[in-house]
């Protein structure tokens, strides 16, 4: 469970967080303007449907895709479930260059956590099913296909601690992502009420 701190360490634990998102979003030194066309034009070209509405990023040095907002949005549920005591550690199922994980490792560290765990490498058909014993906080389901996010689903709810988040990111762009949350949702008779990060991500707390 999070800890009071005297002000000026809640004030440092900010400060070292909000330097963090900017650096994963490579706002200090920026991106570059042609290297980011260029990536934007491959990512068009191979991913019409998820690129049509606009609004979809994939910089050429960033350590991660996730906008502003989600990336806030996760430090805040991250820093919500220290303070909450919801036990259990953190996984990101679909990493890009593992922003989301530093991410959840700095608030970790911001606070002197020491006893949960980040991140479990593999993929996912080789490392999900071996996870029967982790209990975790929070979950954050980036597959790009209704597999992905139904094979997470059905191996990771379980495992999540009751008052633990589970955030969707391709929920709002992907409709075969949609499909397999509300299909796993449907097969357990399952109702969480489903809010939006943004017009891409979704989130939930389990009852």
């Amino acid at each position: 469970m999070l800890q009071p701190s005297p002000p000026q360490a809640a004030d440092l634990a900010a400060r070292y967080l909000d330097l963090v998102e900017r650096c994963l979003k490579n706002e200090i030194h920026g991106e570059s303007r042609l290297e980011t066309f260029l990536q934007r034009a491959v990512l068009r070209a191979r991913h019409p449907r998820q690129t049509a509405g606009g609004g979809y990023a994939w910089p050429a040095r960033a350590q991660t895709m996730l906008s502003g907002a989600r990336l806030r949005h996760l430090r805040v549920l991250t820093e919500a479930t220290l303070r909450d005591g919801v036990p259990g550690g953190y996984l990101e199922a679909g990493v890009w260059r593992g922003g989301a994980c530093i991410l959840m490792r700095a608030v970790l560290a911001a606070y002197g956590v020491t006893t949960r765990r980040v991140f479990l490498p593999g993929l996912f058909e080789q490392t999900l099913p071996t996870l029967a014993g982790e209990r975790f906080a929070l979950i954050h389901l980036d597959g790009d296909m209704y597999a992905s996010i139904l094979d997470a689903l059905t191996c990771l709810y379980d495992r999540l601690s009751p008052g633990g988040y589970a955030v969707v990111d391709d929920y709002g762009v992907l409709p075969a992502c949609r499909r397999a949350v509300h299909d796993f949702l449907d097969s357990r008779a399952l109702a969480p009420e489903i809010l939006p990060v943004d017009a891409k991500a979704v989130w939930w707390r389990k009852a």
